[in-house]
């Protein structure tokens, strides 16, 4: 994705004239739209849903931080949620 912004940085320059602000605004744009923490705590909520599914069928605790590479620590946290 950062080579993607790269290219339409130099783009710009390339075929516009210089304008000294213009990667910090192509970078604050591209920040808008993908922000990879944002993707990151999407895919550990994914994680956590699939465990509680998971225990929610009934399967064993360590099956299930292997299978969804969660802490044990966390499938347990998440098991108490489940019960209750």
């Amino acid at each position: 994705m950062l080579a993607i912004v790269q290219n339409l940085n130099d783009y710009f320059i390339d075929n516009y004239n210089y304008y000294k602000g213009l990667s910090k605004e192509v970078e604050t744009m591209f920040k808008s739209f993908y922000d990879p923490e944002v993707e990151k705590m999407g895919a550990q909520k994914e994680k956590e849903n699939i465990a509680r599914n998971l225990l929610r069928k009934g399967f064993n605790i360590e099956i299930v931080a292997e299978t969804t590479e969660l802490s044990l620590e966390r499938v347990k946290e998440l098991a108490k949620e489940v019960v209750n």
